[in-house]
């Protein structure tokens, strides 16, 4: 049973990148090509973010208490809607309702498909200190693939109509809802002996989210890597939404900007592959966490100072590495100390937070993209990395 879950767990993984990845490698060339500046892109991306910010302590309670499998389908097929407004959409306005359609769903999926793998392998007793951190280390191999596929596909399909990669998106998510809905099982609910109200979900939901709150607060060690994360969020907007433009300006048109978001995925699952060694030679997760934050910060500010269009890609690629690394790393952290009845609610706490370290990063590195160039937005999130490093390095986390 525990293989058939992971087995479907990393089938999900795969499906869902997919799905989600038709429109990556044309996102922001497509809102330029309808007359948006480049703060205006991160201000569509802002909306995002706060929507987001608003509503993941809300959501992650719901999947606490009404199911992580529910919430998760759901999450699929408001994906699936705001990605069919995205296909329709011609002005900024109607590009912030999809976003803003996009952060719920975003905030439905953050912590309830996680919460749900953590708690089906702990309930057939999987050793939660040692093998989660082999099954996040899988997923995160496998997500790259689903991605490289999708964007490859959605690359090809965006040269004459930049609008088909968001309703081929908007067909996958609907499937990949449809198969969780048939295929993912809560065995680990206790079925509820007493009558639902609506009252009571509500009041339940509020209680959960006050017990979150505290927990991530007071529970040093949680509120130790919660603050890395905002500064993780923070450094990486301007990376994700200029590279496009960046290559765009060199002459690459939509085809070659799907390849090297091949190569963006398939650096950053060399990452992922690498966490378990560079963990394995690091005295602790903590340190592991932090120090693989150099390769990053390396790649991001040779990029920015580079003006050849191989250098930039080459060590634009290579910042993909530690980017891969930081994922597994964190998320097999943080799932190590956190309570499985309020699991979905803090995690979703977590990226509510981090959510406003990306609001500022997108402001921020928005406007320097506008008034100045993108080379500079790269240049300041690679110092403030930079800076990040040796302060959390030294940094207590309460063990």
């Amino acid at each position: 049973m525990k293989k058939r879950i992971v087995n479907l767990y990393l089938v999900i993984v795969f499906l869902f990148n997919l799905g989600h990845s038709f429109f990556f490698a044309t996102y922001v060339v497509f809102l330029v090509s309808k007359g948006l500046d480049l703060f205006q892109v991160s201000l569509i991306n802002c909306f995002f973010m706060a929507g987001v910010f608003f509503l993941e302590m809300p959501t992650g309670a719901f999947a606490d208490l009404m199911g992580r499998k529910r919430t998760f389908v759901i999450s699929c097929f408001i994906y699936s809607l705001s990605m069919f407004i995205y296909y329709f959409s011609e002005t900024f306005w109607i590009f912030v309702l999809a976003e803003s359609i996009a952060s719920l769903a975003s905030a439905l999926h953050s912590g309830s498909f996680e919460a749900w793998i953590v708690d089906s392998l702990k309930y057939y007793g999987f050793d939660e200190n040692e093998d989660i951190d082999e099954v996040f280390r899988k997923g995160n191999q496998i997500k790259p693939f689903g991605i490289i596929i999708g964007s490859l596909i959605g690359g090809y399909i965006g040269i004459n109509n930049l609008a088909l990669p968001w309703l081929f998106s908007s067909i996958s998510m609907a499937f990949v809802g449809i198969f969780a809905y048939l295929t993912m099982k809560e065995e680990y609910v206790l079925k509820k002996t007493r009558e639902f109200k609506i009252t009571d979900m509500f009041s339940d939901i509020k209680q959960i989210i006050i017990e979150s709150i505290h927990y991530g607060i007071k529970k040093r060690s949680v509120f130790y890597i919660i603050c890395f994360n905002v500064i993780f969020m923070f450094i990486i907007q301007s990376l994700n939404m200029y590279w496009q433009i960046m290559f765009k300006n060199f002459g690459l048109n939509t085809d070659k900007l799907s390849w090297i978001f091949i190569g963006i995925a398939g650096f950053t699952s060399l990452g992922s592959y690498l966490s378990k060694w560079f963990r394995s030679i690091s005295r602790n997760e903590k340190e592991a966490i932090v120090l693989s934050q150099l390769i990053t910060v390396i790649g991001i500010l040779i990029a920015s100072q580079c003006n050849m269009v191989m250098l930039i890609l080459y060590s634009f690629l290579f910042h993909e590495i530690g980017r891969g690394m930081f994922q597994p790393l964190s998320q097999s952290y943080i799932n190590k100390r956190i309570p499985s009845k309020q699991r979905a609610t803090i995690l979703s706490f977590d990226s509510m937070i981090t959510k406003g370290g990306a609001v500022f990063g997108l402001i921020i590195g928005g406007w320097l993209a506008k008034n100045y160039s993108i080379s500079t937005s790269w240049f300041v999130s690679g110092i403030v990395l930079l800076i990040a490093i040796p302060i959390f390095f030294k940094m207590e986390n309460g063990e």
